[in-house]
């Protein structure tokens, strides 16, 4: 039995470390994908790479940012950037990055939340290079439109020119109007 474990243990103990070889590779070439800002490029292997040591902190904050720019499932961004920001020493990136996946899923009040923490730990270059004020009205700014939201009653669908389709909305019961300010270029052809 024991010269059994032990054709196991150094049949296995290669494999073991050519995957370790792998991952390095792997991590090497998603890491020179995501310093160049190919994001979705790297989503990928950065995939594999969190799938097989979910702990690293730095690499959920990389996938969580592929997975923000690259991927199409939100909610999964936001669950690694915010895996990655309960490390020791986050970076402040994954704040602006968790604060970015919140916002482009329309949970406002947590990027607000996200991009002041981003806010207060980031040096003055990183803010200058990735500022946020314009994010935090944005976010603001949704949250208000949220909250009054309206009902739309469709009274009659009708297929219409693009150019049209503003004259066929009545806007009188909310005391609106569509003003036309401009006119459309003729285009002469020969």
């Amino acid at each position: 039995m024991t010269r059994s474990s032990g054709i196991v243990v150094f049949v296995c103990l290669p494999f073991a470390l050519l995957a370790q070889g792998g991952d390095k590779e792997l991590r090497a070439s998603a890491d020179a994908l995501f310093a160049k800002g190919e994001y979705a490029a790297a989503f990928q292997p950065y995939q594999t790479l969190v799938g097989n040591n979910q702990s690293d902190f730095d690499l959920n904050f990389r996938y969580g940012v592929c997975a923000l720019h690259g991927g199409a499932d939100k909610d999964e961004a936001i669950k690694y950037l915010k895996r990655s920001t309960l490390g020791p020493a986050p970076s402040p990136l994954a704040w602006y990055f968790l604060g970015k996946a919140y916002h482009t899923s329309y949970q406002f009040k947590e990027a607000l939340t996200a991009y002041e923490r981003y806010r207060g730990t980031a040096d003055k270059k990183m803010l200058t290079e990735r500022p946020v004020d314009a994010l935090e009205l944005q976010c603001r700014n949704g949250q208000n439109l949220l909250s009054n939201l309206k009902e739309i009653d469709v009274h009659n669908k009708v297929e219409v020119e693009g150019s049209d389709f503003f004259r066929f909305y009545d806007l009188s019961s909310i005391g609106g109007k569509i003003v036309v300010g401009f006119n459309r270029p003729q285009i002469n052809t020969l």
